[in-house]
């Protein structure tokens, strides 16, 4: 949302973000207006979106009455469907408005990608809660998620896999529009922080981060056991997996398994990643499910990091192997390991792959082309009158 905003600031407009939470405030911030409504629900994630839907829409409404628009509603992912009853609410007083949603994949996969590890399935617990989070995805979510998107007036997405993964969930004929992101670090780039990171493993072997939450999707276990691999091969590097998740104290009693101790470190969730991204050597995407892409990939390009990526999903669409950056198998720890060897052996190689990766975000990912597309998209939907026209 946030680099949404500030992309919508580089084209003159302004945002209002509107958000569930426990306690009402607001907020101006730089680029946009935060205002967070009170919820009777404490739990605020996708999932339980349509929980949050009244006191959502009661803002949206009273934000805009008297306005006669035609104003954007852009929501992202399951809170569509609140954009889309708000939307509704406002016709009936004569205020127009467009819904756009920004898709990344249907809640049902993305809930489901979560028990696709074998750590997930090992625990007794983590497996129960992942099947129940799975269940009520399934009954209460998903038929608000299908309501919404249908009744969009468009469906921005990324990637052509999105689209495809929408579909399957919920049928042709909606009203796709591809448009391009960018990670919130490309806006303001000049004032990012330069602290040096913490909890770094020591040395000056290549570094090899990872960055993502750790659930059952982002395949940090296949990371850990490539990096065993590397590590009975006899090279030399140091490893960091950062990121906070449900997974965070498995994958650390892992790497204490794995003897990985004296050179990978697992320091959770860290205020900013960019420091760390800067002084890393490889920025490695285990993931074994995406859905789109990944932002933290993005991250890793406009820091100009060689990358190597599962190809899954939205990835062949960023990445081309062996130009900039390294595309190796799902799930297969052999062909991280093998993808690592080859870029520890060859620091020439590391330096023109993370040329060729800023190159790349600069050309698709940068502030200035998320701005440009943004522009384009919002003056089209706003001019037109049916939600075909925009697709």
């Amino acid at each position: 949302m946030l680099a949404h905003a500030a992309a919508a600031a580089l084209t003159g407009r302004r945002a209002h973000l509107i958000c569930a939470g426990r306690r009402a405030r607001r907020q101006e911030l730089q680029d946009a207006t935060l205002q967070v409504v009170a919820s009777p629900m404490p739990l605020v994630r996708s999932i339980v979106a349509p929980l949050h839907r009244r006191p959502l829409v009661r803002a949206i409404v009273e934000l805009l009455t008297g306005r006669p628009g035609p104003h954007v509603l852009h929501a992202f992912g399951a809170w569509v469907d609140t954009a889309v009853a708000a939307r509704d609410v406002l016709a009936t007083r004569g205020v127009e408005a467009r819904v756009v949603v920004t898709a990344w994949t249907p809640i049902e996969h993305e809930a489901a990608a979560k028990l696709d590890s074998q750590m997930v399935q090992d625990s007794r617990r983590l497996r129960l809660a992942g099947r129940l989070e799975l269940a009520w995805v399934r009954r209460v979510t998903v038929p608000a998620e299908r309501r919404g998107y249908r009744a969009a007036d468009a469906v921005a997405v990324n990637y052509d896999s999105v689209i495809r993964l929408i579909e399957q969930a919920y049928g042709p004929g909606l009203p796709f529009h591809k448009l391009t992101y960018a990670p919130p670090t490309a806006f303001g780039e000049a004032e990012l922080p330069g602290a040096a990171p913490t909890g770094l493993p020591p040395g000056e072997a290549p570094l090899l981060l990872s960055v993502g939450r750790q659930d059952g999707r982002k395949g940090q276990d296949r990371f850990l056991d490539a990096l065993a691999i590397l590590r009975d091969e006899g090279r030399a590097f140091r490893g960091c997996l950062v990121g906070g998740g449900t997974l965070l104290e498995a994958h650390r009693k892992r790497a204490r398994e794995l003897r990985l101790d004296d050179r990978v470190t697992l320091p959770g969730r860290v205020p900013e990643v960019m420091p760390y991204l800067r002084v890393c050597d490889v920025y490695v995407l285990p993931s074994t499910q995406e859905a789109s892409g990944s932002v933290g990939a993005l991250e890793a390009m406009q820091a100009g990091a060689a990358i190597v990526s599962t190809a899954i999903d939205g990835m062949p669409e960023d990445i081309t192997d062996g130009q900039d950056g390294l595309l190796v198998e799902p799930g297969s720890a052999e062909a991280i390991a093998a993808a690592l060897r080859r870029l520890l052996d060859a620091p020439d190689e590391r330096v023109r792959l993370g040329a060729a990766a800023r190159s790349l975000y600069e050309r698709r990912f940068s502030a200035n082309a998320a701005a440009t597309e943004l522009d384009t998209f919002y003056g089209t939907l706003l001019s037109s009158s049916s939600r075909t026209a925009v697709r």
